[in-house]
Protein backbone atom coordinates (compact mmCIF):
# COMPACT_ATOMS: atom_id res chain seq x y z
CA UNK A 1 0.00 0.00 0.00
CA UNK A 2 2.91 2.39 0.87
CA UNK A 3 4.44 2.24 -2.97
CA UNK A 4 1.19 2.88 -4.31
CA UNK A 5 1.27 6.32 -2.84
CA UNK A 6 4.49 6.68 -3.37
CA UNK A 7 6.18 9.13 -6.12
CA UNK A 8 9.63 9.16 -4.64
CA UNK A 9 11.88 6.08 -4.16
CA UNK A 10 15.39 5.53 -2.65
CA UNK A 11 16.31 1.95 -3.63
CA UNK A 12 19.21 0.66 -1.43
CA UNK A 13 19.29 3.78 0.98
CA UNK A 14 22.20 2.47 3.12
CA UNK A 15 22.79 5.22 6.03
CA UNK A 16 20.78 7.93 3.86
CA UNK A 17 17.38 7.82 4.91
CA UNK A 18 15.06 11.10 3.36
CA UNK A 19 12.20 11.01 5.05
CA UNK A 20 10.14 12.78 1.95
CA UNK A 21 10.77 9.56 0.10
CA UNK A 22 10.18 5.95 0.14
CA UNK A 23 13.55 4.10 1.58
CA UNK A 24 13.91 0.14 0.80
CA UNK A 25 16.50 -2.00 1.44
CA UNK A 26 17.75 -5.58 1.39
CA UNK A 27 18.41 -6.03 5.17
CA UNK A 28 16.91 -4.31 8.25
CA UNK A 29 20.07 -3.53 10.34
CA UNK A 30 19.64 -0.05 8.57
CA UNK A 31 16.61 2.63 8.39
CA UNK A 32 14.09 1.49 5.84
CA UNK A 33 10.13 1.96 5.09
CA UNK A 34 10.48 -1.50 3.49
CA UNK A 35 12.62 -4.04 3.17
CA UNK A 36 12.99 -6.87 0.12
CA UNK A 37 15.60 -8.44 -1.83
CA UNK A 38 16.90 -5.39 -4.44
CA UNK A 39 18.54 -8.89 -6.39
CA UNK A 40 15.17 -9.80 -7.20
CA UNK A 41 13.17 -7.96 -9.42
CA UNK A 42 10.32 -6.83 -10.44
CA UNK A 43 10.08 -4.36 -7.25
CA UNK A 44 6.99 -3.39 -5.61
CA UNK A 45 6.13 -0.27 -7.10
CA UNK A 46 5.55 -1.31 -10.79
CA UNK A 47 5.33 1.89 -12.60
CA UNK A 48 4.13 4.37 -9.80
CA UNK A 49 7.31 5.68 -9.20
CA UNK A 50 8.23 9.20 -10.42
CA UNK A 51 11.71 9.51 -9.68
CA UNK A 52 14.00 6.31 -8.14
CA UNK A 53 17.50 6.70 -7.07
CA UNK A 54 20.33 4.27 -6.72
CA UNK A 55 22.84 6.17 -4.64
CA UNK A 56 26.28 2.92 -4.41
CA UNK A 57 24.07 0.46 -4.56
CA UNK A 58 23.96 -0.64 -8.37
CA UNK A 59 27.72 -1.97 -7.98
CA UNK A 60 26.53 -4.58 -5.18
CA UNK A 61 23.43 -6.01 -7.23
CA UNK A 62 23.70 -8.89 -8.92
CA UNK A 63 21.98 -8.62 -12.78
CA UNK A 64 22.56 -5.31 -13.47
CA UNK A 65 20.76 -5.37 -16.87
CA UNK A 66 18.06 -6.88 -14.99
CA UNK A 67 18.04 -4.29 -12.45
CA UNK A 68 18.57 -1.06 -14.50
CA UNK A 69 15.49 -2.47 -16.76
CA UNK A 70 13.38 -2.86 -14.07
CA UNK A 71 14.12 0.55 -12.46
CA UNK A 72 13.61 2.30 -16.01
CA UNK A 73 9.19 0.87 -15.69
CA UNK A 74 8.43 4.28 -13.86
CA UNK A 75 5.54 7.13 -14.55
CA UNK A 76 5.76 8.70 -17.81
CA UNK A 77 8.69 11.55 -17.47
CA UNK A 78 9.75 9.97 -14.08
CA UNK A 79 13.76 9.98 -14.04
CA UNK A 80 16.52 7.28 -12.24
CA UNK A 81 19.46 8.72 -10.90
CA UNK A 82 22.29 6.27 -10.21
CA UNK A 83 25.42 7.19 -8.49
CA UNK A 84 28.08 4.81 -8.24
CA UNK A 85 31.99 4.89 -7.10
CA UNK A 86 34.23 5.49 -10.22
CA UNK A 87 35.64 2.53 -11.23
CA UNK A 88 39.34 3.89 -11.81
CA UNK A 89 40.07 4.67 -8.37
CA UNK A 90 40.86 3.53 -5.13
CA UNK A 91 37.85 4.01 -3.54
CA UNK A 92 35.83 2.20 -6.01
CA UNK A 93 38.40 -0.96 -5.50
CA UNK A 94 39.14 -1.03 -1.93
CA UNK A 95 35.48 -2.26 -1.30
CA UNK A 96 35.43 -6.10 -1.80
CA UNK A 97 31.50 -5.89 -1.81
CA UNK A 98 31.43 -4.47 -4.68
CA UNK A 99 31.59 -6.90 -7.56
CA UNK A 100 30.91 -4.70 -10.37
CA UNK A 101 33.02 -1.66 -11.59
CA UNK A 102 31.92 1.64 -13.23
CA UNK A 103 33.52 3.90 -15.24
CA UNK A 104 32.58 6.50 -17.84
CA UNK A 105 31.55 4.55 -20.69
CA UNK A 106 29.76 1.71 -19.17
CA UNK A 107 26.34 2.97 -19.24
CA UNK A 108 26.58 3.26 -23.25
CA UNK A 109 26.22 -0.83 -22.49
CA UNK A 110 22.71 -0.36 -22.42
CA UNK A 111 22.61 2.05 -25.54
CA UNK A 112 21.74 0.21 -28.96
CA UNK A 113 24.40 2.12 -30.81
CA UNK A 114 27.19 1.00 -28.42
CA UNK A 115 26.72 -2.80 -28.51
Amino acid sequence: MLFVMALKINLGCGRKYFPEWITAMSFPQVKADKYFNLNQPPYPWSQVARRILLDNVLEHLEDIPRIRKTASHLQTGGVVKIHVPYGKTDWALQDPTSPALFHEKSMNYFCDDDR
